[in-house]
């Protein structure tokens, strides 16, 4: 080409949204952009548009965030970190990963209750980092886990709970 032409007023961002957050996409919510270049100044755009369709390869939907830039100071081309205050459409509960106990009934982690009794939850794993596990079904905020699976816990087992040392 002999030559491009380029809108910088406003200057759009395009960012690649994780599947898990990207049903929370919405016109109109606000963005951080951080530059580099700038290390002390944020950036405000909102979010103009998205494809609404996640990308097969990386599982990623690509979105548009519109910054003003009327001193031209953000060029095309430059690397941007953009910051998104997105709901989060579940919860994500991280646990490790030796609370596992898995059977031929699927995957599940021993919930003590209040009156010491194991109960065997059936879970479901979001993400597995190695030495942690995120589940996105299965618990809630409170419960109290086995930190240890052991194949002689089954439902109704009495165990006792340790206090933390502190």
């Amino acid at each position: 080409p002999m030559f491009r032409v380029a809108a910088l007023d406003p200057i759009r961002i395009f960012v690649q949204v994780p599947q898990d957050v990207a049903p929370s996409i919405r016109t109109g919510t606000k963005a951080d952009v951080k530059v580099r270049e700038f290390p002390t100044r944020t950036f405000a755009g909102i979010i103009s548009r998205s494809a609404g369709a996640l990308d097969d390869s990386t599982r990623t939907m690509t979105t548009e965030i519109r910054v003003p830039n009327s001193q031209h100071e953000l060029m095309p081309g430059m690397y941007v970190n953009a910051v998104l205050s997105l709901a989060v459409p579940h919860r994500v509960f991280e646990i490790p990963s030796t609370t596992l106990y898995i059977n031929g009934d699927g995957v599940h982690v021993a919930v003590v209750g209040d009156d010491s009794k194991v109960e065997l939850r059936k879970i479901t794993i979001e993400r597995d980092t190695g030495t942690s596990i995120e589940i996105s079904t299965g618990l809630s905020a409170n419960d109290r886990i086995v930190k240890i699976a052991n194949a002689a816990l089954v439902n109704g087992t009495t165990v006792e709970v340790m206090k933390p040392k502190r």
